[in-house]
């Protein structure tokens, strides 16, 4: 199986990550399996301005990922009107952020039922792990979103030196077309 992802900057994340790395630090309530921690499914649903930002953000890119994935055709021929379905039906259905340290990462795992994931990374400090999908490794950058398809396994392999606080804001795509 091929990976296929897409990937966009956020223009200023510069100033918005600050406040994201924040409210995902005063949420954080588990560990996960790999030893990360992790906030509740629900943040979009908390009525935080800056989660509400990128989330508007993310929403008006689902579109054009969307494209990539089901034409697997490059961003750059970008057309609506060829998809056979309304992009605009897919939505965020669950959001969440995730806060790793030294030695912590996640096990391989997908997100299906879910039709797309979008992660965004707030915090990467030098030397963090990649997240790695069906063997590929994708380095993550402050202040962009990764999108891809719910079925791909991936997973964060514990980083190994001293890169605490890598942080980023999982969300999960659904596809309602009523």
């Amino acid at each position: 199986m091929s990976v296929i992802y897409q990937t966009f900057d956020y223009p200023q994340s510069s100033k918005l990550n600050p406040f994201l790395l924040q409210i995902v630090r005063e949420n954080l309530i588990r560990i996960v399996n790999g030893g990360g921690y992790i906030t509740d499914w629900k943040l979009h649903e908390k009525g935080l301005k800056d989660i509400n930002i990128l989330l508007s953000w993310i929403s008006g890119l689902i579109p054009k990922a969307a494209y990539v994935f089901a034409l697997k055709k490059d961003i750059s021929t970008y057309d609506p009107e060829v998809l056979g379905f309304d992009p605009h039906k897919l939505k965020i259905q669950e959001c969440w952020g995730i806060y790793y340290n030294k030695g912590e990462g996640v096990v391989s795992h997908n997100h299906f039922p879910y039709t797309m994931t979008a992660c965004y990374y707030v915090n990467v400090p030098e030397g963090s792990a990649p997240i790695i999908m069906e063997g590929e490794e994708i380095q993550p950058v402050s202040g962009r979103v990764v999108f891809f398809p719910g079925h791909q396994y991936h997973e964060v392999v514990p980083t190994q030196n001293k890169a605490d606080g890598r942080c980023a804001i999982p969300s999960n795509i659904v596809y309602s077309p009523y």
